[in-house]
Formats: C-alpha cells, sequence, structure tokens
C-alpha cells in the first residue's frame, strides 16, 4: 500500500456523527448546510500506539535513565538485569494499589499527545479494563508465558479457562514453551485475531535462542525458570516463529531489532507485521532497528512505546524523533505513515483508523506557527511532541 498522501492546502474534512464523509479544499467541500469549524493547522489522522504495557505504569522506578548520547546508543544493554529488577519491583507489592490509577492516567496522556489507538498487553485478566472509560479503542492482549515443562504445563491448563473475548498471546521466544506458542497461535487463528509477540529485541535474546547461554539463561536458572525441555532452536527469533509456523498477516513482531536479511524475506513472505520501540529500545540499549531494511523490503512497520518500565514516556511523537535521530536520512513522512496507517495495518484496524479518508474517524489538529508545505512532515514527526493537539473527532 502506497505511503504517499497528499497534502492540501487550504484543506477541509467533511464530518458526521464522529465519521468523515469526505476530504477535500474547504472551497469544495463548504456548503450553506455544513456547519464549519475553522482551524488554524495540520490536520492529521489521529496516531496509533501499536505496542504498549499499560499494566506496568506504575513500575516507572524500573526504567533506567535513557541512553541519549550518541556514544551511548546501538549497544546491547543487559536487558536480563533490567526485567529482573522489574520483577523484584513487581514482586515486591509496594506499588501495586496505584496500578490501576498509574494505567488510567498514562493512556489520557497518550490521548492528549494525539493517540487514538492503543494495543495494550497485560499480564493480568484485571488488565483489561484499565482505561475502559477512556476516550480512545483500545485492543488488549492477555499476555501468557512458560518455559519450563512445569511452567508451560500450568499456563496451557490457564488457557483452556480463559473467555474467548479474551485475545491471549504469547511473551516472546525466550519466554514461553513451544507447545504454549502453538496453541496460542491456534487460538489467535480461530479467533481471528492478532498473534502480537517480541522478537528479535536483544542481543542476549539472540544468544540464548542461538545456543542457551548467556544472561538471559543465567537470569532462568536462578529464577529456577527453565528445565531441559528447552532445546535452542540455534536460529534468530524471527526464523524460529517462522520453524513453528507461526508466521502469517495476523502476526506482530514487536521490536524486530536483531534480524537477518533473511528473516526480513521471511517476514515479506508471510505478510507478517512489524512493530518498531525506539524509545525502548534507546533506553535499555539493545540497538537500533534496521528500518531501512524493512522500508526498502515494502514492509511499513508500526510504533510503539512499550511501557513506562522502559521508556520515560509513552508519547507516539517521541518514538517519531527518536527514530529520525536514530536513522538519519529517513523520509520524515514514512515516519509519520508509520505512527498512523503502520499501526492500523498492524492492529488490523484499518477499515476505521490510520488516514484521513471516508468512513474513519480519530481526526486530529496539530497547531503550528506558519509552517511550510514541504517543512510539514519534518514539523510532525521532529518537533510534533511541543506541539499544541486538539481532537476533532
Amino acid at each position: 500500500m502506497p505511503v504517499r498522501s497528499p497534502i492540501i492546502e487550504d484543506g477541509a474534512v467533511l464530518v458526521e456523527d464522529g465519521r468523515i464523509l469526505e476530504v477535500g479544499r474547504f472551497a469544495d467541500l463548504k456548503s450553506e448546510t455544513c456547519k464549519i469549524c475553522e482551524h488554524d493547522g495540520i490536520i492529521t489522522p489521529g496516531l496509533i500506539n501499536a505496542h504498549t504495557h499499560l499494566e506496568l505504569s506504575h513500575l516507572s522506578a524500573a526504567c533506567p535513565g535513557p541512553k541519549e548520547r550518541p556514544e551511548d546508543r546501538n549497544i546491547d544493554g543487559d536487558i536480563a538485569a533490567w526485567i529482573l529488577n522489574l520483577l523484584n519491583l513487581r514482586e515486591g507489592g509496594s506499588f501495586e494499589e496505584k496500578r490501576s490509577e498509574c494505567a488510567h492516567d498514562a493512556l489520557l496522556k497518550m490521548i492528549a499527545g494525539g493517540v487514538g489507538v492503543v494495543a495494550d498487553i497485560g499480564n493480568n485478566l484485571e488488565s483489561v479494563d484499565f482505561g475502559s472509560t477512556a476516550p480512545c479503542t483500545k485492543f488488549f492482549f492477555l499476555e501468557l508465558m512458560g518455559i519450563s515443562s512445569s511452567a508451560e504445563t500450568k499456563t496451557l491448563k490457564l488457557l483452556t479457562e480463559i473467555p474467548d473475548a479474551i485475545c491471549c498471546t504469547g511473551h516472546g521466544p525466550y519466554s514461553t514453551g513451544v507447545e504454549l506458542l502453538k496453541k496460542l497461535k491456534d487460538r489467535c487463528r480461530r479467533q481471528q485475531s492478532l498473534f502480537s509477540i517480541h522478537a528479535a529485541e536483544s542481543e542476549d535474546e539472540m544468544q540464548f535462542l542461538r545456543d542457551g547461554t548467556g544472561r538471559f539463561r543465567t537470569f532462568l536458572e536462578e529464577r529456577g525458570a527453565i528445565d531441559d525441555a528447552f532445546r535452542p532452536p540455534g536460529t534468530g527469533a524471527v526464523a524460529y516463529l517462522d520453524k513453528l509456523g507461526l508466521l502469517d498477516a495476523d502476526t506482530l513482531l514487536v521490536h524486530g531489532v536483531h534480524v537477518t536479511d533473511e528473516e526480513i524475506d521471511c517476514i515479506v513472505k508471510h505478510k507478517s507485521k512489524v512493530c518498531l520501540c525506539p524509545g525502548s529500545n534507546r533506553t535499555l540499549g539493545v540497538g537500533t532497528a534496521p528500518v531501512m531494511k524493512y522500508l526498502d523490503r515494502g514492509i511499513l512497520p508500526a510504533l510503539g512505546t512499550d511501557s513506562l518500565a522502559s521508556n520515560p514516556t509513552l508519547d507516539i511523537r517521541r518514538e517519531m524523533q527518536v527514530l529520525m535521530e536514530e536513522v538519519p536520512g529517513l523520509n520524515p513522512e514514512k515516519v509519520f505513515a508509520m505512527a498512523t496507517l503502520g499501526g492500523a495495518q498492524a492492529l488490523g484496524c484499518l477499515a476505521n483508523f490510520g488516514s484521513l479518508a471516508s468512513g474513519k474517524s480519530n481526526v486530529l489538529l496539530v497547531r503550528n506557527n506558519g509552517i511550510k508545505r514541504n517543512e510539514i512532515y519534518e514539523f510532525l514527526v521532529t518537533n510534533g511532541s511541543m506541539a499544541e493537539v486538539e481532537w476533532l473527532t
């Protein structure tokens, strides 16, 4: 699908009952029967956060300082140590009473920043209700894991007890057993729901999948979370998921940092989707995704923030800015498309969101100070987080 959409000067959006009827020049759409609201700014589609964990919003204390200096970037961080710190905070329980409140506040801040659609990943069933009264569209996915024989068996039993109305997915190839991954994907196919999974986030993950060693192995052993049932596949994360038959057009690979050219070919072959989380990746120091290679192969990634435990903000506008900083020469128009069209494609909601077109909703106004036509996309992706936004529908 082409990314480019024309910029309409003195443009207008004709709306009825929150849905777009028509998009065009103001002079062509205005009529005596229309209520006219004039605005000074850029009218855009609402932004989409294709991967976040609202459930972890109360654990921002786990978030390390972001690696803002160029010399700190693209250095593999100790993600196992970060996970351990996160789990210790979570299991300590001192912040648990704030979980719902912090999740709701985080969602409201996202909406205020121009996000109208959110894919929320949680480990607890009650998290499905977080932000249920907020004015946005939220897709919730219950994330399951278990890589040892006993943990996998327990989770497989739990899976049979979860109502069909709840979309379930796996955490990642390094934390979820083979049988559980297959059962989860089978369930998604039966329910025609998205299978969103962390994949190829860190070099630690790659080492663990290649030969079963490294910091992830040590972390899992210390927690008694792994046994002899695990056999390292000897491949990267994407190749492993492909080997298990889990890749198709309804699979969303989150992070996608450490992938080979062959794995990108595999993503293209299966029409799978990719969601980048540049802010979280920078904070944890796990590297930068091969964005140019994705784009060159016709893959338009979505953008996500991950959680406040690994990202100082859930602002998708900052994700666009970080991506522009991390990948010199990246086309700002394509980056904005990732935050809108790419998210809608990834979440399977293109009929309703992702662009300004008839039948869709979520129309956003971004205020600016006389930005020239050829500067609009640059402004939206590099300065948008400083701009005032207003929801029009």
